[in-house]
């Protein structure tokens, strides 16, 4: 009883890691029109949230099967782990640690962003295994981006919200965008200077 019940549980986890997995690529999607950066910082919290979800539920499989769920120690996972350590030491003796580790609402790029990246690597090497596990996560990639692109091209046009706060330059650069993005055409290709 014991036995099916750690199955039950080995189960749940392993789809709690999978469909946030397949979730992932669709976070590309969310634009928020009451964040100061709608294109940014809306997704990456929820990319954060869905990690940090995603990483719970590995934990829970590492307890349950560590031989099994812990990644193989590879050159890549060394390098990588490598480089999140370096930045970490690099943001704490740096001008500005805070900074350095959240980063700002624009750029959302701080060592806590590394150190979610990180994670996703380890719990995506330590689950997936398979090569069609590996094939239905680029499936589901394929699949998100014609959305993302339809998404953007949307909210180019419709997203009005934190422009008519903006400077008139993000406006008239945002506008230009919608028209290349619609007509294809390029109006700098008409002047000696590139426009906003």
């Amino acid at each position: 009883d014991i036995f099916m019940n750690s199955r039950v549980i080995e189960s749940v986890l392993y789809w709690i890691v999978r469909i946030g997995t397949y979730l992932l690529p669709f976070t590309l999607l969310l634009v928020s029109g009451t964040l100061f950066f709608p294109y940014i910082t809306a997704k990456n919290f929820l990319f954060r949230i869905i990690v940090e979800i995603m990483a719970a539920a590995w934990l829970g499989l590492l307890v349950i099967d560590w031989k099994r769920y812990m990644p193989k120690r590879t050159f890549i996972g060394i390098a990588l782990a490598t480089l999140v350590v370096i930045s970490f030491f690099a943001a704490l003796f740096g001008v500005d640690f805070s900074h350095s580790f959240w980063s700002n609402y624009e750029r959302m790029e701080g060592v806590i962003t590394y150190i979610h990246l990180l994670l996703l690597f380890f719990i995506l090497a330590g689950t997936f295994r398979m090569r069609r596990e590996w094939f239905s996560i680029f499936g589901v990639s394929l699949g998100a981006s014609p959305w993302i692109w339809v998404d953007y091209r949307i909210a180019n046009l419709v997203l009005r919200v934190p422009l008519e706060n903006s400077a008139p330059d993000l406006k008239w650069t945002l506008q230009l965008n919608a028209f290349k993005s619609l007509t294809g055409l390029r109006l700098e290709a008409l002047t000696d200077e590139a426009l906003p």
